[in-house]
């Protein structure tokens, strides 16, 4: 009786390691895919600037009803953040953060 306790602890612990050592596996699977698309977080957005707020290099504005915020990190192209204004055609690629969308480049048209 007393070994077939311990064979039950034994699978038990197998089973358990087993267990740890699959999931683990399978989060690093899904974190190397996920490395693999990073790309797909990024937005590209064109369209007029409405609704511009802030001050440089903190602005805020809507392009086609998306809110688009700038920072100290924002690369400007054909022009500066000073240069921006409502009415403006440009082209943003970014990230979305907190439902909005950071600019890591403003593309001024």
């Amino acid at each position: 009786m007393k070994s077939v306790q311990t064979n039950i602890h034994i699978l038990a612990a197998a089973l358990a390691i087993g267990g740890s050592l699959g999931f683990a596996m399978v989060a690093q699977e899904a974190q190397a895919r996920d490395r693999d698309n990073d790309d797909r977080d990024e937005v590209e957005v064109v369209g007029p600037v409405e609704s511009l707020k802030g001050t440089c290099p903190d602005l805020s504005f809507t392009v086609k009803g998306e809110t688009i915020i700038t920072d100290e990190q924002t690369e400007f192209d054909d022009g500066t953040c000073d240069s921006i204004r409502n009415g403006d055609r440009v082209e943003i690629e970014g990230r979305i953060e907190d439902g909005r969308l950071v600019a890591d480049e403003v593309d001024l048209e």
